[in-house]
Formats: C-alpha cells, sequence, structure tokens
C-alpha cells in the first residue's frame, strides 16, 4: 500500500527530522535516542492519518524509552511504559486492527456517541 501524504505532512516529516537530527549532533546525543525522536515523528503522522503503522512505531519507540530509562536509572518511568504505554499500544493496534478497510488498510473512524460521552464523563 502506498501512504500518500499532503504537503503539510511532508513539511512535517522533514522538518521535524531535520531538527530532531540537527539537536542529536549538536548535544551529541546517542544514536538510539535519535532513533527514539524519529520513530516518535513518524507515529504521529502515521497515527494522525488513521494507518496502523503508526502504533508500530509506537511500540518500537516505547521499547527503545525503556532501554534508556532503565539506562538512566529512571525506575518511574520504565515501569509506567512497561504496565501503562506497551499495553494501551498493543490494545491500541489489536483494537485498531479490527476496524480497518481491508481494502485501504486505514482505520475506519466513528464518532463517540452522547450517551457513551455521558458515560465516560460521569464514570471518571
Amino acid at each position: 500500500m502506498k501512504v500518500k501524504f499532503n504537503l503539510y505532512e511532508k513539511l512535517f516529516l522533514v522538518i521535524g527530522i531535520s531538527f530532531v537530527t540537527l539537536v542529536a549532533v549538536n548535544s551529541q546525543a546517542s544514536l538510539l535516542a535519535t532513533i527514539f525522536s524519529i520513530l516518535c515523528i513518524l507515529n504521529a503522522v502515521y497515527a494522525a492519518k488513521g494507518l496502523i503503522l503508526g502504533y508500530v512505531f509506537e511500540i518500537f519507540s516505547t521499547f527503545i524509552y525503556i532501554y534508556l530509562s532503565l539506562n538512566q536509572r529512571f525506575y518511574s518511568e520504565v515501569i509506567t511504559s512497561l504496565f501503562i504505554l506497551l499495553p494501551f499500544s498493543f490494545y491500541g493496534l489489536y483494537n485498531w486492527s479490527k476496524h480497518k478497510n481491508s481494502q485501504s488498510n486505514v482505520i475506519i473512524i466513528s464518532r463517540t456517541s452522547k450517551k457513551e460521552l455521558a458515560i465516560l464523563i460521569t464514570s471518571q
């Protein structure tokens, strides 16, 4: 499947990845931290387009974040990533794959009903 990007998305990708690379070179960031940042940019664009590939980028970036956090001894970040971010990423991947258009691989997005919204607000 060929993904078509509009001008804004192309600019966002080029400027975002260029900026991340420039900052990484100037700050002497590790290659893994740079890859993490680029994966986050790709995740944002692909998820905004409703493409499941965004979740794949998110899962890989979460694993990298866990590794980087462990190296810095940020154990609360590791716990948060392992027990909140990663499970939600896998759940999102599973849930979105159930609602995709089989011909275009684009997620079919629906709106929350007023009843569902009321339940959501009152359950908080």
